[in-house]
């Protein structure tokens, strides 16, 4: 998701909410009644959290915010998607797929749908367990 960071877009949004002091299910639906996204001009997580503190101490509405990290995120996601020239049809994975708010900022970007599977945010748990179980058949139990 991310070439200049290693902080995880999921954790990154964990500590927003943590620090707006509401629950993902209450971002996302802030997120999506908001009119307008609040810009946030730091995608690294420590500087986005001081960030995030100092807009709602100016009394900017979370909703805002929250929209405005949502949009940061699919802005960035699809900066990356031009880079490497990718196409529709897009598939999201991962937990940020339970975000409505994201996924709608992430659909506006790319200008196209986005699938979105059941279980969508177990998508890499599953691949590696059936990557795991190939792997033990060709190896045998114990690995190599």
């Amino acid at each position: 998701m991310n070439d200049k960071c290693a902080a995880g877009t999921g954790r990154f949004l964990e500590n927003m909410v943590q620090r707006m002091n509401i629950n993902f299910a209450r971002f996302s639906d802030l997120s999506l009644a908001a009119d307008h996204p609040t810009p946030i001009s730091s995608m690294c997580s420590v500087f986005a959290e001081s960030e995030v503190v100092s807009l709602m101490t100016k009394g900017i509405p979370v909703g805002s915010i929250a929209r405005g990290l949502n949009f940061a995120i699919a802005e960035r996601v699809c900066a990356l998607v031009r880079r490497i020239q990718g196409e529709a049809p897009f598939i999201l994975t991962g937990g940020l797929s339970l975000n409505a708010g994201f996924t709608g900022e992430l659909e506006n970007a790319l200008a196209c749908r986005v699938t979105i599977f059941a279980e969508a945010q177990l998508a890499g748990a599953i691949g590696a367990a059936v990557i795991g179980s190939r792997q033990e058949s060709i190896d045998g139990p114990g690995g190599l």
